[in-house]
């Protein structure tokens, strides 16, 4: 308990300071980590979004609400405080706990706020990487101990500091949760070695992190199984306050019953919303994480900090500012490098605008993963055989620009290829005849999904169709996210999809030949770059064959399937697509590598927009084949 206290009281110390540091606005902690206000979601014309309030009403559920209802009888137990220490109860109770974590709340989002937070007025954005408050705080903190480098590393040990102590508070309070209840619920006295073994009941969450092994998914389960608990406990309450056999003569009556009545009935149902979205948030993020990871030909990030031709353009323009913002969404991380100027658009202002970028990913990926269970996609495969489903212009437009490459590349992209993946993930390595590929092709086709324009409505005239949007996906988000940026004015950036995406726009680091992209060997991961490409104003995406583990005999395989004949894609050890939009390179870049070099150069060909380069297996994959590059020409 002593500990909690000491480790409670930092967090209020800590992030108190970086509130004081970086100025305090009274008015913009009701704009909270997500940037939205509280009221102006409460008044909305569209109804309040949960996802912008659940951040501030999670964290006080879960230090208030563990403490007060699961610990704090406890301890009142260990006291041996009975009736006759009521107000002494009540006293330890307002200056133990919800003083220092209303002050710790508080501060928390005041402090986020004031650094990482959107300006007063705007909606903002989460900012997952809590390094981003040291740029604001530490130069504020140099002034006082030594300039801003040791400003750097004082403002990141103490944030540091907090963001531990925010976690063992947690972990503690859940492990005492865990020892109480345990020996209440089998009979064990509470200072026996039981309680002991049953504190250690969370230490699951320590081990889905911390083991490969283990199916870490376990701890996000477990977490969302805790969210009914609360309304469930103060309905018994409920129960115990209007029971005159439990309360005796201390059961309240009158309008004063009424009142408790009203206000823990008002808490159940805020509880049990709370809790819904919890568990359903939780849910999908368990099905997205628990997702197949797709198998990527990587590239390399555009030149870092260490980079020569970096070092030498900052030199050459002083007011130059990068941001490196990271964000993970559809199974995979996102990466952006933005370029702003001190005057303008300063580091903090291009973290808030790629956090704001990132929300719209989000949005997308709300709308047509099929890992979420309330997406369109998802209601439309579950229904859309039965009848048209309509469908919001997010997949709408989704299905929109797959048509297109589908009809382009007559089928060698096609988004219905699902039930051919998972029918390969089966069987493997095993002998497979036409015979048991004819069923899995019929329900293959994306002739077979009839897309009403007028209506914005999809029907599916073949059963056991199924959209999935995992071969397009990503380059059509990052197209979302560079529109929104570029509308910010922001004059420079790159941003990236797991690697295997990118679109790059504006003056590099380099000067005016464009970003460097390198494409890494496909049969190697520690081998040099096979190529590398500038890249400006466009996008650029790599598919590639996965390399086998050990266990699996070495070598490569391909994971890309052929939908017109359902046989895995061969000849191509990696597709590279240059094109004008995220989309149509993350598309292209899969058709390409079914439809081989002969394919590929037809289409180049009928697209001069567009352009190729392909490592070949007879070639071998230290020989690019450059197709639409005027000035690169392939030996034959």
């Amino acid at each position: 308990e002593n500990t909690t206290k000491v480790l409670v009281w930092t967090i209020v110390a800590i992030f108190a300071l970086v509130a004081i540091t970086t100025g305090i606005q009274w008015n913009r902690r009701f704009l909270g980590v997500t940037g939205i206000s509280f009221f102006r979601d409460l008044t909305d014309a569209n109804g309040l979004d949960p996802s912008a309030v659940k951040p501030i009403v999670g964290g006080m559920a879960a230090a208030l609400g563990i403490n007060m209802v699961f610990l704090y009888p406890y301890s009142l137990l260990n006291k041996k405080w009975g009736k006759a220490h009521k107000e002494l109860a009540y006293f330890d109770l307002i200056s133990g706990m919800m003083i220092p974590f209303f002050l710790a709340t508080g501060f928390m989002v005041l402090a986020v706020a004031n650094t990482i937070g959107p300006e007063e007025g705007v909606t903002g954005a989460v900012t997952r990487n809590i390094k981003d408050i040291v740029p604001v705080v530490g130069p504020t903190i140099g002034g006082l101990f030594g300039g801003d480098a040791m400003g750097d590393r004082i403002a990141l040990m103490i944030i540091g500091l907090g963001m531990m102590s925010v976690g063992f508070t947690s972990i503690i309070m859940h492990m005492l949760a865990c020892g109480f209840i345990g020996c209440e619920m089998f009979g064990y006295a509470h200072d026996s070695r039981a309680r002991f073994w049953f504190s250690l009941i969370p230490a699951v969450g320590v081990y889905g992190v911390t083991m490969k092994a283990f199916p870490w998914q376990a701890a996000i389960t477990a977490s969302s199984l805790n969210a009914p608990l609360l309304p469930i406990t103060v309905l018994c309450f409920l129960v115990l306050l209007n029971n005159k056999k439990f309360m005796g003569d201390a059961r309240p009556e009158g309008g004063k019953r009424i009142l408790w009545n009203v206000g823990l009935g008002t808490a159940i149902v805020v509880m049990s919303i709370a809790a819904y979205f919890g568990l359903t948030t939780n849910w999908a993020t368990l099905m997205n994480n628990l997702k197949p990871a797709e198998a990527e030909t990587a590239l390399l990030a555009p030149a870092d900090a260490e980079d020569e031709w970096a070092d030498l353009e900052r030199m050459a323009d002083p007011d130059r500012v990068e941001s490196l913002v990271r964000h993970q969404a559809m199974g995979t991380d996102f990466e952006f490098t933005l370029v702003g100027s001190r005057e303008r658009l300063d580091q903090p202002q291009l973290t808030q605008a790629a956090g704001r970028a990132f929300e719209a990913i989000s949005a997308l990926e709300a709308k047509i993963s099929r890992w979420q269970p309330d997406s369109d996609t998802s209601r439309a495969n579950r229904d859309a055989a039965a009848g048209p489903v309509a469908i919001g212009d997010e997949l709408f437009e989704t299905l929109a620009v797959s048509r297109a490459i589908y009809d382009q590349t007559e089928g060698a992209f096609d988004v219905t290829v699902g039930p051919l993946i998972a029918f390969w993930r089966e069987h493997g390595a095993g002998q497979v005849s036409a015979e048991m590929l004819a069923p899995i092709l019929a329900r293959v086709g994306l002739d077979k999904v009839e897309i009403d324009a007028g209506a914005k409505s999809v029907y599916f005239n073949q059963p056991g169709v199924a959209l999935d949007f995992g071969g397009i996906g990503k380059g059509l988000a990052l197209d979302h996210a560079a529109t929104f940026l570029k509308n910010q004015g922001i004059p420079a950036g790159m941003i990236h999809g797991g690697t295997s995406t990118v679109i790059a726009w504006g003056r590099s680091a380099n000067g005016g030949e464009g970003w460097r992209v390198s494409i890494r060997h496909p049969l190697k991961e520690d081998a040099p770059p096979v190529t590398t490409v500038p890249l400006r104003d466009a996008a650029l995406s790599t598919s590639g064959v996965q390399i086998l583990a050990a266990e699996r005999g070495g070598g490569y395989a391909s994971h890309i399937y052929d939908p017109r004949t359902g046989l895995p894609a061969e000849g191509v050890l990696s597709a590279t697509a240059i094109a004008p939009t995220g989309a149509e390179s993350d598309a292209l870049s899969t058709a390409f590598f079914v439809m081989g070099r002969d394919g590929t150069e037809d289409y180049c060909r009928a697209h001069p927009e567009v352009r190729a380069i392909m490592l070949l297996a007879d070639s071998g994959p230290e020989t690019p084949v450059w197709i639409n590059f005027p000035d690169r020409v392939t030996a034959v």
